[in-house]
């Protein structure tokens, strides 16, 4: 069956320093991919699991903004951020982030 696909096959002459050249390649090219992995671990041991959060999506702009508003003046003793908002209110981070922005553009959240 044809398929229309042209193929091609390429065929190099091994010989000892076309050999030499292809592993050097090799070499590097596993060096980097270990490297790769060794930086992936790290990564992975450092960042926490990211817990699972339930959003109501049915909240609205406004019953968001009235709810961060009320939530950070019941917790003045600190700053928080929007994926801190969206753990204990269960709103969409998105939807907090947008909230928070126009907060501190009204100028009532730093």
């Amino acid at each position: 069956m044809h398929t229309g696909v042209k193929k091609s096959l390429y065929i190099i002459k091994m010989t000892s320093k076309n050999k030499i050249k292809m592993e050097q390649i090799l070499e590097k090219r596993v060096k980097l991919l270990e490297n790769e992995v060794k930086q992936l671990k790290e990564k992975l041991s450092v960042e926490p699991e990211r817990e699972t959060v339930f959003i109501d999506e049915t909240i609205t702009y406004e019953k968001a903004r009235n709810l961060i508003l009320n939530f950070l003046k019941e917790h003045k003793d600190r700053a928080y951020y929007s994926d801190e908002l969206e753990k204990e209110l269960h709103i969409d981070i998105f939807l907090a982030m947008r909230v928070l922005h126009d907060l501190e553009k009204e100028g009532l959240v730093k």
